[in-house]
């Protein structure tokens, strides 16, 4: 039997929590209706808990228009047993809207495979005319990247789809060195 260290766990959950967040299609409930949200219209909410194998764990996912920016970001929050002990923002670009529901297909199947790019896709996929890219340094303990999405025209040129930047990590867990 395998023991799985709590960082470990942690990253299990997440795998599997965010299959059922934006990157699984759900288009999430509105905050702005949720109490002490003021200022948060627009944005949306995914919310998963406890499931099967990880008592105490708790997801939320989170996205909308920077208020500053107008710019779409995001973050995604791990809890246990109410205390956060992992998080994920996401930002600094967007997405032209052809290149969206490759976006989610994308990370779906990367947190269906139970595999961690810096918590977003792998670092090539290409599908059709649509190419993501991933360029992330680090593990689920702290990490940094951009993504980026290019068309690809028949001549091999690629155009820029958009980008986001993402950075993260555990709150209570340190690297080991």
């Amino acid at each position: 039997m395998t023991v799985r260290t709590w960082l470990q766990e942690t990253e299990g959950f997440f795998l599997q929590a965010a299959r059922f967040g934006w990157a699984g299609g759900n288009d999430g409930a509105s905050l702005d209706k949720s109490e002490g949200s003021s200022g948060m219209h627009e944005w949306k909410e995914v919310i998963y808990r406890d499931p099967l194998g990880y008592a105490g764990y708790h997801f939320a996912d989170r996205w909308g228009a920077d208020p500053d920016s107008g710019r779409p970001s995001g973050h995604m929050i791990v809890s246990h047993w109410n205390i956060p002990v992992w998080g994920m923002w996401v930002g600094g670009g967007s997405y032209d809207v052809g290149a969206i529901p490759f976006l989610r297909e994308v990370l779906f199947n990367t947190y269906r495979q139970q595999q961690f790019f810096g918590g977003r896709g792998p670092e090539e996929f290409q599908k059709g005319n649509l190419h993501y890219h991933n360029d992330y340094h680090g593990d689920f303990a702290l990490f940094a990247g951009k993504e980026s999405i290019f068309y690809l025209k028949d001549d091999g040129t690629k155009i820029l789809a958009g980008s986001h930047d993402y950075w993260g990590g555990s709150f209570v867990f340190q690297k080991k060195l």
